[in-house]
């Protein structure tokens, strides 16, 4: 082989190299998914805009079971209200998981007015939580009328009814009927968004805003 044709080869060679480190820093890189853990101060519950609108009856408590991503201190609770909500005062509150269903009332918290198609958060005491622990997120209409979230029904997250109805929490939960699935709402520290930037989708074709007390359990 000649020097001419080992220079050809090398600059081939270089130029292969070149060709192939250029692809690779153009291959498309996947969007990474957001989740609640990776909000900032967000480390118990749902904080995507589900797209099915889901009702809970005036006076019912409801409540989903999460499990803390971190351990922390939390100071609110935090519910995303689809368009169609028709309480105009609600209360939010945390419970302690009992072998699998909502236990003890552990903090609470409650707002006056409400805000539609949007989060609406509202003030607890300082909790502390601890990682890989499960806890229940509980919501309820204190005022006007059905309280309506989003919810994802093809998720089977852990949901239950208290057996009462009221206006205020009870100390400790009585579990009634369950219809699983996952409701935007979480629980968060100071350092959190009030309001994370999502973008809510439409409705889905399958939203089911009728009340709880009209429907069967899942």
């Amino acid at each position: 082989m000649t020097g001419a044709q080992r220079l050809g080869d090398l600059r081939s060679s270089t130029v292969v190299l070149v060709l192939s480190a250029i692809s690779l820093v153009f291959l498309p890189i996947p969007a990474a998914t957001v989740s609640a853990a990776q909000l900032p101060g967000v480390i118990l519950g749902d904080s995507n805009i589900e797209p099915t609108p889901d009702a809970s009856s005036l006076g019912m408590v409801e409540a989903n079971q999460f499990t803390a991503t971190a351990s922390g201190t939390v100071s609110s609770l935090t519910i995303y209200l689809d368009s169609s909500n028709q309480a105009s005062a609600l209360g939010l509150a945390l419970y302690s998981d009992a072998a699998g269903v909502p236990g003890n009332l552990i903090a609470q918290g409650s707002l006056p007015t409400v805000q539609n198609g949007a989060w609406n958060s509202v003030a607890i005491p300082s909790t502390s939580l601890v990682s890989g622990t499960h806890y229940w997120i509980a919501r309820l209409s204190t005022r006007g009328g059905s309280l309506v979230t989003r919810v994802a029904n093809g998720t089977a997250n852990p949901d239950r009814v208290d057996t009462r109805t009221g206006p205020s929490f009870p100390p400790t939960f009585s579990p009634g009927e369950s219809w699983p699935h996952l409701t935007s709402m979480y629980a968060a520290t100071s350092t959190a968004p009030t309001a994370p930037p999502t973008t809510p989708p439409p409705p889905s074709a399958t939203s089911c805003s009728s009340p709880r007390s009209s429907r069967r359990a899942r």
